[in-house]
């Protein structure tokens, strides 16, 4: 014999309760059904990521100023476009390169060449 199988006990099971002050399953519980027009529970959120997006896309092609990364990795990339490798620019080289001129870079001879690469490690 199982130790399962015990014909003699009673298994009483509770009566299922009609009441709607206890709902019955879990998700019942866990998900209330929303107050109110299920409408706006939809265009709600929508409104408020449409303000959002205005908010951060509006203006974006035309920046107060120039952020850090936005020379620092141009520098790289142009350097890496023009020469295969990152090389070291030369002082105030930021301020040249937002005006437009690409000859920002550092000047070395064919023996000095570790004075002109940029070894970027991150």
């Amino acid at each position: 014999m199982a130790l399962t199988d015990f014909p003699n006990q009673d298994f009483e099971q509770p009566e299922p309760h009609d009441d709607p002050a206890q709902p019955g399953s879990v998700r019942d519980r866990l998900v209330p059904p929303f107050p109110g027009n299920p409408l706006w529970g939809w265009l709600g959120p929508i409104l408020v990521a449409l303000f959002g997006a205005f908010l951060r896309l509006d203006r974006l092609g035309n920046p107060k100023a120039i952020v850090f990364d936005e020379t620092y990795y141009a520098k790289d990339a142009l350097s890496l476009i023009n020469f295969g490798v990152e090389r070291v620019a030369i002082q105030d080289a930021d301020k040249m390169l937002l005006a437009g001129n690409s000859a920002i870079w550092k000047q070395c001879g064919p023996n000095q060449i570790s004075e002109c690469a940029s070894y970027v490690v991150h």
